[in-house]
C-alpha cells in the first residue's frame, strides 16, 4: 500500500477556537485517522494552524478534499506532499500542540528559529522550515505527554 506525507497551514476560523470545540475535533479526527491508519499532529500558533497527515493515499487525499471544503478554516496552503516508507508522526492518530502554552524556555528557542508574527510563533511558509517545525513540535508533544492521542 502506497503512503504518503502531506503538510498544509491554514487559518483557524475563531469560533474553532473557542472553548472545547478544537479539542473535541482533534479527539474525533483521532478517532478516524486511527481506523484510517492516517497519523498526524496539529501545530495551533495563534490563528494559524500546520498539520502534518501520514497515511494510505487514498485515505490521505480523502481527508485533504474534506480539509480543504471545511468552513472552519481558511486560506489552505498545501506546502509539501510525498510519498514515505515510513512515518515520522507514528505516536499519534492525531494530537494537537498549542504552540502559546509550550514551557517559556522551549518557547524562545522557537522564537530564535521561527521569529513572530503578530506576537505568535511564525508558522513558516516553505516546506523545509514547516517540517523543522513540525519536527521540533513533534519533540516538545512527545516530551510533554508521552500518551497523548494514543
Amino acid at each position: 500500500m502506497k503512503r504518503c506525507r502531506l503538510v498544509y497551514r491554514s487559518v483557524a476560523a475563531p469560533s474553532l477556537l473557542e472553548g472545547t470545540v478544537l479539542a473535541g475535533l482533534v479527539d474525533r479526527a483521532a478517532e478516524r485517522n486511527a481506523a484510517a491508519g492516517i497519523t498526524g499532529l496539529l501545530v495551533l500558533s495563534g490563528h494559524r494552524f500546520l498539520q502534518v497527515l501520514e497515511g494510505p493515499v487514498g485515505f490521505v487525499n480523502e481527508l485533504m478534499a474534506r480539509i480543504i471544503a471545511d468552513k472552519r478554516h481558511s486560506r489552505f496552503e498545501l506546502l509539501s506532499y510525498d510519498q514515505s516508507v515510513s512515518p515520522l508522526f507514528y505516536d499519534w492518530s492525531m494530537t494537537i500542540l498549542r504552540l502559546n502554552e509550550v514551557p517559556p524556555a522551549l518557547r524562545e528557542v522557537l522564537i530564535a528559529k521561527y521569529d513572530l508574527e503578530h506576537g505568535d510563533i511564525r508558522v513558516p511558509n516553505d516546506s523545509f522550515s514547516a517540517h523543522s517545525l513540525l519536527l521540533d513540535a513533534r519533540w516538545a508533544r512527545a516530551t510533554a505527554d508521552p500518551n497523548a492521542g494514543k
